[in-house]
């Protein structure tokens, strides 16, 4: 639904989804994705934070809950996310958002 452009089917199906307890991990990040796009970052931070709980070593979502908790204005729990994000280990997704605040790495 979502490469289809029907984005409130695509998230009403993903918040059923991850209603159920035994929601899957994808379907969670899937939709806390889907809050942070449209701007509901208190919904994508709950989100990211119930994943945190499932997945703490995950760096994916250390540096996604890092970002939110950054939009959000809570810069010290931010730094924590990140923190957590850079010590689980590499991360596409964490580098690109690095490089994008930071600028590329122009070492030789």
């Amino acid at each position: 639904d979502l490469a289809e452009g029907r984005r409130t089917e695509a998230r009403a199906t993903l918040a059923a989804l991850a209603a159920e307890p035994t929601a899957s991990s994808g379907a969670l990040a899937a939709l806390a994705r889907v809050h942070y796009a449209d701007r509901r970052l208190a919904e994508a931070e709950a989100l990211f934070e119930r994943l945190a709980e499932r997945t703490p070593k995950s760096a994916e979502v250390q540096a996604w809950l890092g970002l939110v908790k950054a939009e959000r204005g809570q810069p010290d729990a931010a730094r924590e996310a990140f923190r957590k994000a850079a010590a689980a280990g590499p991360s596409a997704m964490l580098g690109e958002r690095l490089k994008r605040v930071i600028g590329p790495d122009t070492r030789p």
